[in-house]
């Protein structure tokens, strides 16, 4: 997009391929390079998109992190 702050080698999909989320990111909103502050990445996205984490989120996403760094 032309307002945003990406790289333009990494799209997937130009305009061409996806004119419906390009026209909605004109009329509404671009989120470009917005960060949250979380324990884990999966509380992050959660609490980014809906402003909250489920408790299935806060109950797997440490131990799945946990399990991932023991490798």
């Amino acid at each position: 997009m032309e307002k945003g702050n990406g790289d333009k080698s990494l799209v997937l999909f130009d305009e061409k391929s996806s004119p419906n989320h390009h026209k909605l990111a004109r009329e509404f909103v671009l989120l470009d390079n917005f960060y949250v502050n979380a324990d884990v990445s999966a509380d992050g996205h959660n609490w980014s998109v809906s402003a909250i984490a489920p408790d299935y989120a806060k109950r797997c996403g440490p131990t799945a992190m946990g399990a991932a760094q023991a490798l």
